[in-house]
């Protein structure tokens, strides 16, 4: 929630120190646990080993459940990840690490859901996990990331997990453009704001996020009551001006918490870091957003988002899950084919390159080259 003056803390760690550091920034935000029912929201892309940086880590998710555990409270932990199913939330978590990390606290959110009512131009109810209006606290562990639609995901972007099943394609579809999607993303987090948010950047995602990006070392774990000046802090240590984010500025202007630098006190030494690589897909979207929608349309083979993601045979299994993701049903595959994308149907949402296990799905043509050769 926003506050005058938030305060966003910021500390050194390693995934090795995360429990002494992790228990420190907990204790900074004040909140009362004793007694209390909270709910633990990391980061469960997709079943990803911990060192590809696609999930929370593992270490920080075990920190902050025995901290909670120590501090008398009532723990759960669960998220929803996209690739759908409700067998493979519980699966994604044990793959990631996470499931272990949850010392016997795992509850699969996905199987209990409530519809709730929202102000939405895009939609007038969403279904979300039950489990996050049980809760008398939700603790948000995102992991810092590149986004090739939404340009960044952190701690507004983490609360997308808590809608459930189809809604995550719903979501996407009604979006449609980046600019509607960031609207959409404003909409869910204002369906339940998490209490505080605890950022997982000792290594992050740069390039296409957020999974088919590199890890890169920040250092840092960051925490705030206010998840908004969460991401404008570590945003501005990336090199984006918060306001370009739109999910961001959005939940901002909503008064969902601060975003102006003055409006922000950190606690704590931010990270010097070189250039950041942001995803080739959003690249051009900094040069004007009129000029952006009208670039991302023209039907030039390699400069449109339609045209820019190519299919690596060769790592692709035909698991379906593109298939089963894509909100349009543009993507398409069955039997023993390699799936395929139907331009005319296609939004450009890149579900099926955020949700890809395998990383198969490429940026190519002149986004690819924009990825592969500069950074932002």
């Amino acid at each position: 929630m926003s506050t005058p003056g938030s305060i966003v803390f910021i500390r050194k760690a390693g995934y090795e120190t995360a429990g002494a550091v992790v228990r420190e920034l907990l204790g900074r935000t004040g909140l009362a646990f004793r007694g209390k029912k909270v709910l633990v929201k990391p980061n469960i892309l997709s079943g990803c080993a911990p060192e590809r940086a696609v999930t929370t880590h593992p270490a920080v998710v075990a920190a902050t459940v025995d901290f909670l555990l120590d501090a008398g409270a009532d723990v759960s932990v669960g998220d929803n990840p996209g690739i759908g199913g409700y067998g493979a939330s519980l699966q994604a978590a044990k793959k990631a690490g996470i499931f272990d990390a949850s010392r016997g606290r795992f509850v699969n959110i996905v199987m209990e859901s409530k519809k709730v009512a929202v102000k939405s131009r895009f939609f007038s109810s969403l279904t979300v996990s039950r489990a996050l209006f049980e809760a008398d606290l939700v603790v948000n562990l995102p992991k810092l990331k590149t986004h090739s639609l939404a340009v960044y995901t952190g701690a507004v972007k983490n609360m997308f997990g808590m809608l459930v099943g189809a809604e995550k394609a719903r979501v996407h579809a009604a979006g449609g453009t980046a600019a509607g999607f960031g609207e959409a993303l404003a909409d869910v987090f204002a369906v339940r704001p998490p209490d505080a948010s605890l950022m997982d950047a000792v290594v992050g995602m740069e390039g296409n996020g957020p999974s088919g990006g590199r890890p890169r070392h920040l250092g840092v774990l960051g925490i705030s009551t206010d998840s908004v000046a969460l991401d404008a802090v570590f945003l501005r240590v990336i090199g984006v001006e918060p306001g370009r984010v739109h999910h961001v500025r959005i939940a901002a202007e909503r008064g969902h918490g601060a975003m102006d630098e003055a409006a922000i006190r950190v606690d704590g030494a931010l990270p010097a870091i070189k250039p950041f690589a942001l995803p080739a897909s959003r690249r051009l979207d900094f040069v004007g957003d009129v000029m952006a929608a009208t670039v991302h349309r023209l039907a030039f083979p390699g400069i449109t988002e339609y045209a820019r993601l190519r299919l690596d045979a060769k790592k692709c299994t035909r698991c379906g899950i593109c298939a089963k993701s894509c909100p349009t049903g543009a993507m398409k595959t069955g039997g023993d084919e390699y799936p395929f994308i139907e331009r005319q149907t296609c939004i450009a949402c890149y579900c099926c390159h955020e949700l890809c296990p395998e990383t198969a799905w490429k940026m190519k043509g002149l986004m690819g080259y924009i990825q592969r050769r500069h950074r932002a």
